[in-house]
């Protein structure tokens, strides 16, 4: 299981940090608007990675967990209206503007200018690792209230 920990907030965006494969990579998100689609950054919980070829960002994965009104499609049977649909993990972005409600890896964080960086290396990378590792679970928690 991939672990991604957020570990700073602001009302610009959510950072964090994860492992795999004996690597680590920095994360960026949209701020935390209560599962907003496409503003917020999805809610902490465990997720399914399914893969999914984006027109715009390439190969990538869907993140899941319809208990936590996350589908995978607009169209996904038992999706209300209210349901978020179509959050990738990982893509490519360097500020929080490019991920409406999507996941950006990158390879450093650089705090004063609120951006990730080498995120289109670092999207390769992490979605190679996932599918070597195999499980296509992602737990996603915080280390603030």
């Amino acid at each position: 299981m991939i672990e991604l920990v957020r570990d700073a907030r602001s009302t610009a965006g959510t950072h964090g940090t994860f492992e795999l494969a004996g690597r680590t990579w920095h994360s960026l998100e949209q701020p935390d608007l209560g599962n907003k689609p496409f503003h917020s950054c999805v809610p902490q919980g465990e997720y399914d990675l399914r893969p999914f070829t984006s027109p715009k960002y390439g190969e990538c994965f869907i993140m899941v967990n319809e208990d936590l009104n996350v589908y995978e499609f607009e169209d996904s049977p038992g999706r209300p209206d209210s349901g978020r649909y179509l959050c990738l993990f990982v893509h490519k972005g360097n500020f929080v503007r490019n991920f409406q409600g999507c996941v950006g890896a990158g390879r450093s964080f650089l705090e004063d200018r609120d951006m990730i960086t080498a995120t289109k290396t670092a999207c390769l990378e992490v979605n190679a690792a996932v599918r070597d590792e195999g499980s296509f679970k992602l737990q996603i928690s915080h280390e603030f209230e």
